[in-house]
C-alpha cells in the first residue's frame, strides 16, 4: 500500500497561510465593513498585524507544519519552536527551528498551527488550559483535526480572550453545533472558520490521482512505489515528481 500525499499537503499549507493574513490582517471583517459601508469617515478600528517578527509554533511538524514553516519564513517570522514525537533535523537546520514541550510551544508561539493527525496520543491534546497560555494578540490555526481540541475548548477561550484570532478549518463536531457556532463568532473579526477544505484544490484533487497512477505504475513494472505505508510494498530509491511538474502535466492533459 501506498499514498500520495504532497500535493494535498501543499494545498493545506497554502490554505493556513491564507487564514493567518487574513485573520492578522481582519480581511472578512473589512469586507463585511465595506459591503455594508453604513459608517461615516474611513474603518480605523480595522488594524491589522503583520506576521513578520512574530515567534510560528508548529504543534505537528509533518509535511503540513514544515510547508507552512517555509512559507511564513519567506514573509519574515522570526523564531520557530515544534512539538514533534521525534526531532526534525532538517527542519531545525533549514530555519533554526527548536523542538519544544507541549506547554512551552502555547506559551511562545504567536501563531500557532495545529497539524496534528487524530490519533490516541492526541486526541482531545488541545485544552482550554493550554490554548490560555498563548500569548497577548496570538493566532490559533487548526487545519489537522477536530478531535486534536477538547469539545468546548476554543469556544470558552475565544469567549474569555477577546485578544485572540483564530483560523478553524476543522472542528470537534463537524458541522458545528449552533451553540459552538455563535460563541465563536461572537466577534467575527477575530475568528474565521471553514468547512474541512484545506487540501481541496483542483491541483490536489487532480494531482493526487496522477500521482496515484504513476505509483501504481512503478509497482507494476519495477516492484516499488516511492511512498510506502507498509511492508508490503518496498520503497524506490527515487521521490515523487516535483510539484510543478505535476501541474505542468495536469494542464497538458487539459484538467487545469
Amino acid at each position: 500500500m501506498a499514498n500520495q500525499p504532497e500535493i494535498i499537503a501543499e494545498a493545506v499549507a497554502q490554505y493556513t497561510v491564507a487564514g493567518i493574513l487574513a485573520v492578522s490582517r481582519q480581511l472578512v471583517a473589512s469586507h463585511k465593513v465595506t459591503w455594508e459601508w453604513d459608517i461615516e469617515g474611513w474603518p480605523d478600528h480595522l488594524v491589522g498585524r503583520l506576521v513578520t517578527g512574530r515567534s510560528l509554533g508548529l504543534l505537528g511538524a509533518g509535511r503540513i507544519g514544515q510547508a507552512v514553516a517555509v512559507k511564513l519564513r519567506a514573509l519574515g517570522v522570526g523564531d520557530i519552536y515544534y512539538y514533534s514525537r521525534s526531532r526534525k533535523p532538517c527542519l531545525e537546520a533549514s530555519l533554526s527551528a527548536r523542538k519544544v514541550g507541549l506547554e512551552e510551544l502555547f506559551i511562545n508561539s504567536e501563531i500557532l498551527v495545529n497539524s496534528l493527525p487524530l490519533t490516541p496520543e492526541t486526541r482531545e491534546l488541545v485544552t482550554s488550559s493550554l490554548l490560555s497560555l498563548l500569548p497577548y494578540g496570538a493566532i490559533y490555526v487548526n487545519v489537522g483535526r477536530g478531535g486534536t481540541e477538547k469539545p468546548g475548548a476554543v469556544a470558552r477561550v475565544a469567549k474569555r480572550r477577546k485578544d485572540l484570532g483564530f483560523f478553524l478549518d476543522v472542528h470537534p463536531h463537524e458541522p458545528l453545533t449552533i451553540r459552538d457556532e455563535r460563541l465563536l463568532m461572537a466577534d467575527g473579526a477575530r475568528v474565521i472558520l471553514s468547512p474541512h477544505r484545506a487540501g481541496y484544490s483542483k491541483e490536489s484533487l487532480y494531482g493526487t490521482s496522477l500521482l496515484a497512477l504513476l505509483q501504481a505504475k512503478d509497482f507494476i513494472e519495477k516492484g516499488c512505489v516511492w511512498n510506502p505505508v507498509n511492508t508490503a510494498c518496498r520503497q524506490c530509491e527515487w521521490g515523487p515528481p516535483f510539484i510543478g511538474e505535476v501541474i505542468k502535466a495536469l494542464r497538458g492533459l487539459g484538467l487545469l
